[in-house]
């Protein structure tokens, strides 16, 4: 009886060097990125809304609560002012 088609074992072992975990600061930091890139791209300034948390989450291909935690790092950071319902809006540089 044939096996189904897998990767080759030794490439699945802890010791391969190669194969590391994603770091979840990766992610965000490129996450971040995008949309850095896309307000400077779209030439957005303060009170335009960035796009639905479904939209940028299809457009990214990133999971929705990887995309909400960078999202709601920008309230702190004085780039954008989350409301409910409503979008994030960006707000004014200090």
């Amino acid at each position: 009886m044939k096996r189904p088609f897998c990767a080759e074992p030794d490439l699945l072992t802890p010791s391969n060097k190669n194969i590391r975990p994603i770091k979840t600061e990766d992610r965000s930091d490129a996450i971040l990125q995008s949309i850095t890139k896309f307000i400077v791209s779209e030439r957005s300034e303060p009170g335009d809304q960035l796009p639905t948390e479904r939209k940028l989450t299809n457009g990214l291909k990133v999971g929705r609560s990887s995309n909400r935690e960078v999202v709601c790092h920008l309230q702190p950071l004085g780039i954008a002012e989350i409301r409910r319902r409503s979008g994030t809006d960006l707000k004014p540089p200090l």
